[in-house]
């Protein structure tokens, strides 16, 4: 009998090792499909980096960050529903996952559902290991632009210029909101900043045109 239960006791060690020993490896070829499918995604080739994505998933169901990955490749591709269940997904595997959070709110926006856009990115909380928080401020004050809430809008890119004073989208965001309620001095202050910023950059060509704008008045 002893000797029958100390059998048993080796198979069991034996399968419980053998099983931590498959997710080691399992969790291993994930990270480095996940990697492989980052570095496609850096170079726009989307179709690879979600094949090598959709592999990574499957061999790890808890890794947020493939969830977020996944996200972006539907952003990219346009699928918006698909983006959304995936930040979703990742935030639910950790809640303080920052970017999956302004992902989020950006797939809102996309489809231009603003109130669930502001909230999302409003559960985003000011953190010292998240070092962009002026992206999420900067999001808010365009949804509530596009709300028409234009005192709201310049709340929020105003306390994301106190944090990065030269973000180019906070600085052509606040100017388009200045036009918005007439105080065009004010945005072509901003405009010119903008431009002379990134000159070459698609927000300054933005800039010039609402900067003739301004000017007329």
């Amino acid at each position: 009998m002893k000797k029958r239960l100390l059998i048993l006791t080796i198979i069991s060690w034996f399968l419980l090792f053998s099983c931590a020993f498959n997710n080691s490896v399992k969790k291993k070829r994930a990270e480095a499909l996940k990697n492989l499918g980052i570095a496609y995604m850096a170079g726009g080739y989307y179709e690879k980096s979600f094949e090598k994505f959709t592999a990574a998933q499957k061999l790890n169901k808890k890794d947020f960050v493939i969830y977020n990955c996944l996200g972006l490749v539907y952003m990219a591709k346009k699928d918006y529903n698909f983006a959304i269940k995936n930040f979703q997904k990742a935030i639910k595997l950790n809640p303080e996952y920052f970017e999956a959070k302004n992902n989020l709110g950006t797939a809102y926006a996309n489809i231009k559902d603003w109130d669930k856009a502001i909230e999302a990115f409003k559960t985003i909380k000011k953190n010292s290991s998240y070092k962009t928080y002026h992206y999420p401020l900067t999001n808010i004050g365009w949804a509530y632009y596009n709300k028409k809430e234009y005192k709201k809008a310049a709340l929020y890119y105003k306390e994301a210029l106190k944090i990065f004073p030269d973000f180019i989208k906070a600085l052509y965001g606040l100017g388009k909101t200045y036009i918005a309620i007439g105080e065009y001095k004010n945005s072509e202050k901003l405009f010119k900043k903008a431009i002379a910023i990134a000159p070459s950059s698609g927000i300054a060509k933005k800039a010039e045109k609402e900067l003739k704008k301004a000017l007329r008045f």
